[in-house]
Formats: C-alpha cells, sequence, structure tokens
C-alpha cells in the first residue's frame, strides 16, 4: 500500500475521535462557565477573566451589554479581553464599531485579535479596508486570519487577489480557509484554475468544499467532470452539495440521471433540492411526470418550489389541473406564482374566474401580473370591467401597460 495513502487513511480514523474529544473540551468550558455565573449570581467576587468566561453563554449583543455593566458595578475595570469577547457577540459592523468606541474610552491598546474580530463584522470591502487602516494606526501586524478574513469582504476577483497580494507581501502562508474563500470570489473557470494551482503551489490538502465551489465555475458538462475526477484522484468522499451542483451544469435529463446514478454509487441520500433541479431540466411534461414519480419512489414530500417548477412544464389546462391535485394531495397550498402560471393555461375566461376562486379561497393576494393575464383573456368590455372591478377591490391602480390595452381595444 501506498505509504502517503496509509498516512491519510490512519489520519481519516482518528477523526472520529479527535471531534468526540474537541465537543468534550468545548461542552467543559460552557459548563465552567455556568459555573462562574451561578457563583457570581450568589454574590461571589470572583477575577475579571472568570467574568469574561462568561460571555462564551452571553447569547447576544444587548445582553453583552449588560453583561458588561454587571462587570462596572462588582467594581471590576473591563480589559481589551472583555471588549473583544464583547464584540464576539455583535451582530453588525455599527456594533462593532460602538465596542471599538468603548476600548478608545477605556484608553485600552486593542491587539490583532480585536480587529479579527472587528474584521468579522465588517459586511463590504470598504469597512475591510477601514479595519486594515487601524490596525496600521496601532502599528500591529494583520496575520493570516485577518487577510483571509479581508478576502470574504471581497466584492470582485480583483479584489480577492488584492487580498492575496498582501498575504505574499507578508510572507505569511495561506491557509484552505483562504483558498476556500478566494474560489468563492472567482469569477469564471480560469480563474478557478488559478485558485487550484495556488492550492498546488502551497502544498495544501484540497477538501470537498473547494472542489464544489470549483464545480460553480465550470462552463461545461466536461469541465464537471474534470472536478470529479480530481475528487477520485485526491480520494475525497463527495457529498450531496457537491452532486446537486454538478446536476445544475447537466443539459439533459439523460446527464441528470447520469449524477442520479453516482449518487447511488456514493450511497448518499438524495434530497428535495436534488429534485427541484432534476425537474428543472425536464424537457417535457412526461419527463416533468418522470421525476415526481422518483421523488415518490424516494419517499420525499415535494415542496411549493418543485410544484411551482412543475406547473411550469404544464402544456394544457388539464395538465395544470392535475399539478393543482397533486397539490392537494400534499396537504400544501399552491403560491400566487403557481396560480398565475395555471392562468396562461387557460382556455376561457370561465377558467380563469376558476383560478380567481382559488387565490379567494387560499387567501392569496393577486400581483399586477395576474391581472394582466386576466386581461389578455378578456374578450369584452363586461369582462375589462369585471378585472377593473377586482383591481380596485384589491387596491391595485391599473398600470400603465394596463391602460394601454384598454385604449388599444377600444380606439
Amino acid at each position: 500500500m501506498d505509504p502517503s495513502h496509509q498516512s491519510r487513511k490512519s489520519k481519516s480514523s482518528r477523526l472520529p475521535r479527535l471531534r468526540y474529544e474537541s465537543d468534550t473540551h468545548l461542552t467543559d468550558k460552557y459548563e465552567r462557565s455556568r459555573q462562574i455565573l451561578r457563583e457570581i449570581k450568589s454574590g461571589k467576587i470572583l477575577s475579571l477573566s472568570d467574568y469574561n468566561r462568561v460571555f462564551r453563554i452571553i447569547p447576544d449583543f444587548s445582553q453583552g451589554l449588560r453583561w458588561l455593566d454587571r462587570i462596572k458595578d462588582d467594581g471590576l475595570i473591563p480589559s481589551n479581553i472583555t471588549f473583544t469577547s464583547l464584540m464576539a457577540k455583535a451582530t453588525s459592523w455599527v456594533q462593532g464599531q460602538q465596542v471599538m468606541i468603548m476600548i478608545t474610552n477605556h484608553k485600552l491598546s486593542p491587539c490583532i485579535i480585536t480587529f479579527n474580530t472587528l474584521m468579522a463584522k465588517a459586511e463590504s470591502w470598504v469597512q475591510g479596508q477601514q479595519v486594515m487602516a487601524m490596525i496600521s494606526e496601532h502599528e500591529l501586524t494583520p496575520n493570516i486570519i485577518t487577510l483571509s478574513s479581508l478576502m470574504d469582504k471581497a466584492e470582485s476577483w480583483a479584489q480577492g487577489q488584492q487580498a492575496m497580494a498582501m498575504i505574499n507581501e507578508r510572507r505569511l502562508t495561506p491557509n484552505t480557509i483562504t483558498f476556500n474563500t478566494l474560489m468563492d470570489k472567482a469569477e469564471s473557470w480560469a480563474q478557478g484554475q488559478q485558485v487550484m494551482n495556488m492550492v498546488g503551489h502551497y502544498k495544501l490538502r484540497l477538501n470537498i468544499a473547494i472542489l464544489t465551489t470549483l464545480m460553480t465555475k465550470a462552463e461545461s458538462w466536461d469541465q464537471c467532470q474534470q472536478v470529479m475526477d480530481i475528487i477520485g484522484n485526491h480520494e475525497l468522499r463527495p457529498d450531496m452539495s457537491i452532486f446537486n451542483t454538478y446536476m445544475t451544469k447537466a443539459e439533459s435529463l439523460d446527464q441528470c440521471q447520469q449524477v442520479m446514478g453516482m449518487i447511488s454509487k456514493h450511497k448518499l441520500n438524495t434530497n428535495i433540492i436534488t429534485f427541484r433541479i432534476l425537474i428543472s431540466k425536464a424537457k417535457s411534461w412526461a419527463q416533468a411526470q418522470q421525476v415526481m414519480d422518483m421523488i415518490d419512489n424516494h419517499e420525499l414530500k415535494p415542496d411549493v418550489i418543485i410544484f411551482g417548477i412543475f406547473m411550469t412544464k404544464a402544456t394544457s389546462w388539464a395538465q395544470g389541473q392535475q399539478v393543482i391535485t397533486r397539490i392537494g394531495q400534499y396537504k400544501l397550498i399552491p403560491n400566487i406564482v403557481i396560480l398565475n402560471t395555471l392562468m396562461t393555461k387557460a382556455k376561457s375566461w370561465t377558467q380563469c374566474k376558476q383560478v380567481m376562486t382559488m387565490i379567494s379561497e387560499h387567501s392569496l393576494n393577486p400581483e399586477v401580473t395576474t391581472f394582466r393575464i386576466l386581461m389578455t383573456m378578456s374578450k369584452s368590455r363586461k369582462q375589462d370591467q369585471t378585472i377593473l372591478d377586482m383591481m380596485d377591490y384589491y387596491s391595485f391602480k391599473p398600470d400603465r401597460r394596463t391602460y394601454n390595452t384598454l385604449i388599444y381595444r377600444y380606439r
């Protein structure tokens, strides 16, 4: 056996135990935090480090602020760790900046961990650059976590490359997370291949996440197959995420069936997303029905999204009614998009009125599109007036397109 393969197998066999030990350690830390909180509430005054540990079990920023007040009320002076722990609870850039102001007001010097935490709260590339400026002002050195997080804020491939250039300038060693993030910024297959070359240059082990993202960049079925070959060559186990992505690139239902065969071969369970993609590839009503039968065979419950796609495959009013019947069998409620699509299958004013009755029975609100479709089916002034009355009932004002239709019809 190949020694490298044996080594990988050995490491792989240790993973469940390592995960268990990590989870146990995390549980112990949380339990210690709860114990500290109980002691403090009982009136025992502990050290600031103990108070800081309680932030682990604080669920949100507002309660974090209250805990900060408690620290001050108990006569302790918050430290940089206190504020960094509070910042970790922030859910927005504004809250992160609020904590930075507190740090300044307490005349503390933030460390790189503080700025890494703030970087995680940045919501754009510009805000990420602001964090970089703050780091420079405090004469700190960004690390790979800082720059990988900055890369995550990139809004284009060019900005992602800019973050990568910063990493190289500082002679930092990028990690798998760095390249997963950069792959996400790639805007084409060629750029995705550049990332793959970088991963090879740094001799990092590929993971399924980066290859799933690479597959989203594929511009042909052949390129998807290249990704699957890489997975096989690196002895990685594909998951449903990559197979669902693979299926989105299929150019026919036959190719989708090939992917379904691979899923079965790897003994994976299909999910509802798989069948959303599969039914969208159907080229006919018969193929769409075939997919619906497959869903039943896999004992999955189709959702409204699948029925919305199924309705688009119907080519007649009768087929549209079959979709509505199936929706009822699963005790689902059709949404307005499904019923609008059904109305486009109507061949008479009576059938349009049936759809409007369904809309009312399901307490749905019609859209502008609903009335536009109705207007195309109207054959008389009386029917036009009925539509205008319905629009008034639902507080819709006729738009320019509706007026133009009426003017054209009666000019």
